[in-house]
């Protein structure tokens, strides 16, 4: 099963998963990192975290913050950054160079390299504690982005926070919104998705059957 994520060997064998207790106190103050990089890693980085879809929703701006935070390690040949079993895992990696081996029960399944579109593992751990179902060990040294649950889970509260807010404001203005009830509007907001459209794209078809509002 080569370029599976190391998840995707957890999802089949280990159906119970336990959401992270981890939850940032609302008054904690608290700092995103910024790590410098130029713009071609930005680019790479965002890139790679725009194909999972953990990231697939996440606002442009909130993207940006998460792009700054990735902090880079390099690993030699022959470690493991994760170890099967491990239950201490809370960090999402990107492979930038190099090729990593995925190894389960002592048998390599597959592999994650810099030049797959799926150059990255570890993205579970920023939201559950479960043991690591794979190992990943560095068959070439490689360079990795890694972003840690904490700053994931700070600047993404934060982040929800603001949008509904933003959101809630709309909809008040929206005259067919008017007699919901506070929680209604709030569910309605929580479902709402950005999307970006180019100057000249065609947003309505006249005769078309419309599903979006």
């Amino acid at each position: 099963m080569p370029g599976t994520l190391v998840e995707e060997f957890f999802a089949h064998r280990h159906r119970r998963s336990v959401v992270s207790s981890f939850v940032p106190a609302p008054h904690e103050q608290w700092t995103p990192p910024v790590y410098v990089k130029s713009k071609g890693h930005a680019e790479s980085i965002r890139r790679s975290i725009r194909r999972n879809l953990l990231f697939a929703t996440i606002p442009q701006d909130t993207m940006q913050v998460l792009v700054n935070a990735m902090k880079h390690v390099a690993v030699d040949a022959g470690m493991n950054i994760v170890a099967q079993g491990d239950v201490a895992g809370d960090t999402f990696y990107i492979v930038a160079s190099g090729v990593c081996d995925v190894v389960v029960d002592d048998r390599v399944v597959g592999d994650v390299c810099a030049t797959s579109t799926r150059n990255f593992f570890g993205e579970l751990a920023l939201l559950y504690d479960s043991p690591r179902a794979a190992t990943v060990r560095v068959r070439t040294r490689v360079e990795c982005w890694t972003l840690d649950r904490r700053t994931f889970k700070c600047v993404l509260m934060a982040t929800t926070m603001q949008q509904r807010a933003l959101y809630l404001d709309f909809l008040g203005h929206v005259p067919i919104f008017s007699t919901l009830l506070s929680y209604e509007k709030m569910t309605v907001a929580d479902a709402l998705r950005e999307a970006f459209v180019e100057s000249g794209d065609i947003i309505l078809t006249e005769g078309s059957t419309g599903d979006d509002f």
